[in-house]
């Protein structure tokens, strides 16, 4: 849900004036499980899940599943 919330005040912020660029924003979700035990991985597995979201159109939050 912070993921979420961070990920759609980015995409409605106004950096400059009323022409200047937006941003978005993707992100990735991961959490210690049995399978996933240590920093390394659970960084893999945020990394995995970042990516998943860019190619699935970007501007997402996507949870990490093996």
């Amino acid at each position: 849900l912070l993921a979420e919330r961070i990920r759609e005040r980015m995409q409605r912020h106004v950096f400059g004036g009323a022409s200047s660029p937006r941003c978005t924003v993707s992100v990735g979700v991961a959490d210690a499980t049995d399978a996933i035990t240590s920093c390394d991985m659970l960084l893999t597995a945020a990394s995995t899940a970042v990516e998943r979201a860019k190619q699935a159109g970007m501007n997402l939050v996507v949870g990490y599943d093996a």
